[in-house]
């Protein structure tokens, strides 16, 4: 094991930044405030256009080539230049989830009202080059907020909320695909897909595997952690790779939800960032302000 300082590598020194808003999170009971939720929607870089989910409410997207230079002004009338909503439109309320680009679509969900608003979060597909909605309105019917980014698998949009439950939409026409599954306590990451299972992270401590395909889940849970889990996990072969507010960082066997290393490895602060993995190595940031590299294979 090693620990690794200082912002060597960008993806490292991005998730880092999700640290920075813990302290300000607690101190107004997680999310919202006076003026209700913002975000911490990260950029997500499409070809030459870079999609951001701003903390106004705003879904925008930059021309970066022809950006001369680079930091001048946004341009709404600037051919693939676009906000949505409009500045002169009611604002999204929250946007924690990243923007999802898949093909020419846009897909973003809300994390909806603050407290004393109990409007929930919505999901929304946007063209990518103009930004006008795909769908006849946003999909509504969440039951909870929404704080992990939408995935696309396969013919599925898959979308995970705070009341617990994993939806399936119909990414052509923003309808249920079949019925939402209940799994368990608040799911605050996105799901993780690999083959045709999407691996879900939930707060009340579990990991869920549920069937892609057939919507059902396969094993629930397929592991119990020793704290709530609000960062998705990652898979590589047959182990997914993951940390919790237990302080410790786990590797288990995808399939059975067996343990992969002697035992898990146990950081000074909670684990709230996904990790990465490169040539066998694993990077994890903890809010012990320490980034960790692991040895995919013993944990060390």
């Amino acid at each position: 094991m090693r620990m690794l300082y200082g912002s060597c590598r960008r993806k490292s020194a991005l998730a880092g930044l999700a640290f920075l808003v813990v302290g300000a999170l607690l101190l107004t009971g997680c999310f919202g405030g006076g003026g209700g939720p913002t975000g911490w929607a990260g950029p997500v870089l499409e070809g030459n256009t870079l999609y951001v989910g701003s903390m106004k409410g705003r879904v925008i997207a930059y021309d970066l080539d022809a950006r001369k230079p680079p930091s001048q002004p946004f341009n709404p009338d600037s051919a693939g230049e676009w906000m949505f909503p409009a500045e002169k439109q009611t604002a999204l309320l929250g946007l924690y989830s990243d923007p999802v680009v898949a093909g020419n679509t846009v897909f973003i969900g809300t994390f909806g009202g603050g407290r004393g608003d109990q409007t929930n979060g919505k999901v929304y597909a946007l063209d990518a080059t103009t930004g006008i909605p795909k769908w006849q309105g946003p999909f509504e019917q969440i039951g909870g907020s929404i704080l992990g980014s939408p995935v696309l698998a396969g013919d599925v949009l898959l979308v995970v909320a705070t009341d617990g439950k994993l939806y399936f939409l119909d990414p052509e026409r923003g309808v249920e695909a079949r019925p939402a599954l209940k799994l368990g306590g608040p799911l605050w990451a996105a799901p993780t897909v690999n083959g045709d299972v999407a691996y879900i992270a939930s707060m009340d401590h579990k990991v869920y595997a549920v069937d892609v395909k057939r919507g059902v889940v396969l094993k629930a849970p397929l592991f119990e952690a020793g704290g709530a889990l609000a960062s998705s996990p990652i898979a590589l072969g047959d182990t997914l790779y993951f940390g919790g507010f237990d302080r410790k960082f786990y590797a288990v066997d995808a399939t059975s939800g067996a343990m992969k290393w002697p035992q898990p490895f146990v950081a000074g602060g909670w684990f709230w960032s996904q990790p990465l993995v490169s040539d066998g190595t694993i990077y994890v940031g903890s809010l012990d302000h320490k980034v960790y590299a692991l040895d995919a294979a013993t944990g060390r």
